[in-house]
């Protein structure tokens, strides 16, 4: 795993260990919320894997009111053939801006 303190990117390298693939478990959880300038309306964000988002991982919140935080999480497994490289990213897959607050991102590889 390749991160630079600061980046909103993740990079998971496929190194052998006997396997043709290296498999990955990435966890995402936060709150979200409508900024106090927009109008109020769904918000998501989704797990992206070299900048496309996987649908399963679709977390979507519906707050009442501006500035008001849901918490949000999923999870995917992400396989990474031998010698292969991908990059784990959160997007913004609303149509507004969102707000995030304590967001935690955990990548452990599992095979």
């Amino acid at each position: 795993m390749i991160h630079r303190e600061g980046s909103g990117l993740v990079g998971l390298r496929g190194l052998p260990n006997g396997q043709c693939r290296a498999r990955f478990l990435v966890e995402f959880g936060a709150n979200i919320a409508v900024p106090t300038d927009e109008t109020v309306g769904p918000v998501s964000l989704a797990i992206a894997i070299n900048g496309e988002p996987v649908v399963t991982s679709s977390m979507i919140s519906t707050p009442a009111a501006v500035d008001q935080y849901n918490n949000v999480g999923a999870s995917i497994y992400v396989d990474v053939p031998i010698g292969c490289c991908s990059q784990i990213s959160i997007e913004n897959t609303s149509t507004i801006p969102v707000s995030v607050q304590n967001a935690n991102l955990i990548i452990e590889r599992v095979a």
